[in-house]
C-alpha cells in the first residue's frame, strides 16, 4: 500500500484520483443511506436485512458448553448472510481508511522510507491490527461462552447450527474483511507485482472461512483461525520491526515466529485429523442433510481434511523457501562486509604517515633506477655516448 501524496489541488469529478482520495467518505455515505432507509416504511424491511444479522431465533435451554444451559437468542446461517457480508465489507473499507489516514500516515510522516518499504509497512501494520483484534474477539467469545478446554469439544454436538451473536458476528466480519482486500488494490494503488500474492491469500481465507461457517464446522474453524492469526501477527510484527530497522527486536521476533509457525502447522494438522478422521466418523451420515445443516459425510470430511493438510504443506513449503532465502542473503551480506573490510585495511596499509608506500620496491616509489657498474669500477654511460 503506497502512501498517497496529499495534493493541494482537488481532484476533478469524475476521475480515478477523485475516487481514490475520497473513497472513505464515499463508503461512509453509502453506509449512511441504508440507515436512512430504516426510517421509511417501504425500505425498512430491506434495510434491516442488510444492516442487522439475519436468522435470529429464540431458543431455550440450548447447551453450548457441556452442562451449562442458556436461554439466549441464537442465530443460524443462511443465504441472507451475504447481504450482511457485503455491507460490512464497505465498513471494512471505512475502517481501513481511518487507520491509514489518522494512524499510519502520521506515524511515517517524518520517516525516510522508500515506496517499497512504505507499502510493506502499511500492509503489515493493518494486518497486525486485524489479527490481534480477531484473536482478542475469539478469546472473549470463548470466555463468555465458557467453552470447555478439551479436544472432543471440537466435534461434539455436530452440527453446530446454533451460534451466539459474537460467533456469527466473528465469521461475518472475517469474510467481509478479506473481501474488502480486493477493492483496496485500487484504492491504495497496490503495485501490480504485489497483487497476485495478496489476492491468493485473501482468496484462501474467503474459501476456508466460508466453508467452515456454512458447513457448520465453526468450532474447528475458530480453533485453526486462532492458531494461524497468532502466527501471522508475530510475522507482521517482526516485519514492521525490520522495516524500521530495529535489528535486536527483528532478530528476536523472527526467531519466535519461526518456532511458533512450525508448532502451529503441526497442531493444525493433528487437530484436523482428529476432528475429521476420528471424532466425526462416529456420527457420519450416508448423505448430506441440508435441512438440518448436517454435512458429516465421508466425502465432505475427506475433502475438508485434504484441503486443510495441503494448505499446511503449502504454507510450510513457503516457510522453508523463505528461510533458505534469508540465510542465503545473510551469507552474501556477510561475505560482502568481509570483502569491504579487507579492502579498507589494504588501502590504509598502502599509505604511510610520510606519504610513502612501504610495501613498494624502491625503484617504483619514484627513486631513480641504480646504474649498473662496470667491472673496472666505472659506471657505464648508456645515454648520449656510445661505448666501445
Amino acid at each position: 500500500m503506497v502512501q498517497r501524496k496529499k495534493s493541494t489541488k482537488a481532484a476533478t469529478f469524475p476521475s480515478h484520483e477523485f475516487f481514490i482520495q475520497n473513497h472513505g467518505d464515499i463508503a461512509v455515505t453509502a453506509m449512511a443511506l441504508f440507515f436512512i432507509g430504516l426510517v421509511f416504511q417501504p425500505t425498512h424491511e430491506a434495510a434491516s436485512k442488510i444492516l442487522f444479522l439475519n436468522y435470529n431465533i429464540s431458543t431455550e435451554n440450548i447447551s453450548i458448553a457441556e452442562g451449562v444451559e442458556h436461554s439466549y437468542n441464537y442465530f443460524v446461517s443462511g443465504p441472507l448472510d451475504w447481504l450482511n457480508i457485503m455491507y460490512y465489507s464497505v465498513g471494512c473499507i471505512v475502517f481501513h481508511a481511518l487507520i491509514q489516514e489518522y494512524v499510519l500516515d502520521k506515524a511515517v510522516k517524518k520517516s525516510q522510507l522508500s515506496k517499497s518499504k512504505l507499502s510493506k509497512f502499511n500492509e503489515s501494520a493493518h494486518l497486525v491490527v486485524f489479527y490481534v483484534g480477531s484473536v482478542c474477539l475469539l478469546a472473549y467469545t470463548c470466555f463468555l461462552e465458557k467453552f470447555p478446554m478439551k479436544i472432543s469439544f471440537l466435534w461434539e454436538d455436530y452440527p453446530n447450527i446454533h451460534h451466539m451473536l459474537l460467533v456469527k458476528l466473528f465469521f461475518i466480519i472475517q469474510i467481509s474483511y478479506w473481501i474488502h482486500v480486493f477493492p483496496e488494490f485500487y484504492f491504495q494503488k497496490i503495485r501490480r507485482e504485489d497483487i497476485p500474492q495478496q489476492a491468493t491469500y485473501a482468496s484462501l481465507y474467503i474459501v476456508f472461512l466460508t466453508a467452515g461457517y456454512f458447513l457448520n464446522f465453526t468450532r474447528i474453524t475458530m480453533f485453526i483461525v486462532a492458531l494461524h492469526y497468532t502466527c501471522e501477527a508475530l510475522f507482521h510484527m517482526a516485519r514492521v520491526a525490520h522495516i524500521v530497522e530495529n535489528k535486536p527486536l527483528t532478530s528476536a521476533m523472527f526467531t519466535v515466529w519461526g518456532v511458533v509457525f512450525v508448532l502451529c502447522r503441526l497442531a493444525t494438522i493433528i487437530v484436523t485429523f482428529l476432528v475429521f478422521w476420528v471424532g466425526l466418523v462416529k456420527s457420519q451420515l450416508p448423505a448430506v442433510d441440508i435441512k438440518k445443516g448436517n454435512f458429516n459425510t465421508s466425502t465432505v470430511r475427506l475433502a475438508c481434511l485434504s484441503a486443510t493438510v495441503l494448505l499446511q504443506m503449502w504454507l510450510m513449503w513457503n516457510f522453508i523457501q523463505f528461510q533458505l532465502k534469508y540465510f542465503r542473503d545473510r551469507q552474501l551480506g556477510q561475505k560482502a562486509a568481509a570483502a569491504a573490510a579487507a579492502d579498507l585495511d589494504f588501502s590504509s596499509e598502502e599509505t604511510s604517515p610520510s606519504g610513502t608506500q612501504p610495501n613498494t620496491p624502491a625503484h617504483k616509489r619514484g627513486n631513480p633506477k641504480p646504474k649498473k657498474a662496470e667491472p673496472n669500477g666505472s659506471v657505464r654511460q648508456t645515454r648520449g655516448k656510445k661505448t666501445n
